[in-house]
Formats: structure tokens, C-alpha cells, sequence
């Protein structure tokens, strides 16, 4: 059985965001960085 790691990077200064914690921008009804891990979970979990 192999094991899978993965890591989500979500930072950054968002300088064209105003500041804003793009990790904690939401699309839809959730933050961007929860979109992120789903995907990430799908393929290492």
C-alpha cells in the first residue's frame, strides 16, 4: 500500500486584493482554501 502525502499552500500578500487572506476569500459559500483541500483530499485521502 503506498502512502500519499500532500500539502496545501494557500498565502500570500494579495497585493491586488487589497490585503485580503486569499485563503479566506469565499466562492460560493465557502473559502477558497476549503475548495483546495476537497480537491486535495480526493487524491491523497
Amino acid at each position: 500500500m503506498s502512502i500519499i502525502t500532500g500539502l496545501l499552500l494557500a498565502g500570500g500578500q494579495a497585493r491586488r486584493m487589497g490585503g485580503a487572506d486569499k485563503g479566506l476569500l469565499t466562492l460560493g459559500s465557502r473559502p477558497l482554501a476549503a475548495w483546495g483541500l476537497t480537491r486535495l483530499h480526493n487524491q491523497v485521502g
